[in-house]
C-alpha cells in the first residue's frame, strides 16, 4: 500500500475534511488505497485514505480550485507554499494534483 507523507501542519485540515488534495512534485501517487502519514515529534500519525483521482499539470497551471482544496485561497498562495517544500521547482515542471478522501 502506498504511503503519502505530509507536513504535520496539515493534520487537522485533513482530519476535518477541509484539505482533500495534495500537490506532489517528483513524488508520484496512484489511485487506490493509501496511508497518509504525518511525522509528528512524539510519534507518526497514520490515517487510512483512498486516492480518488490524479491530475497531471504543471506548476504554472495550478488553479485557485486546487488551492482551495488545500485550504488556501489562490493558486499563487499554493505555489508559494510549494516553493517551501520544493525550492528548485520551475514553472514548467510537471506536478500531480492528488485528490483523496479518508477511509
Amino acid at each position: 500500500m502506498q504511503t503519502i507523507y505530509f507536513d504535520p501542519r496539515w493534520l487537522d485540515a485533513v482530519r476535518s475534511g477541509r484539505k482533500t488534495r495534495t500537490t506532489r512534485f517528483r513524488d508520484p501517487a496512484r489511485v487506490g488505497a493509501a496511508v497518509l502519514e504525518f511525522e509528528l515529534e512524539q510519534a507518526p500519525v497514520r490515517l487510512m485514505a483512498k486516492v480518488t483521482g490524479i491530475r497531471e499539470t504543471t506548476f504554472a497551471e495550478l488553479t485557485d480550485d486546487d488551492a482551495q482544496h488545500e485550504t488556501l485561497e489562490t493558486a499563487d498562495e499554493l505555489r508559494d507554499v510549494l516553493r517551501r517544500y520544493y525550492p528548485m521547482i520551475a514553472s514548467n515542471d510537471p506536478v500531480q494534483v492528488v485528490s483523496f478522501q479518508l477511509a
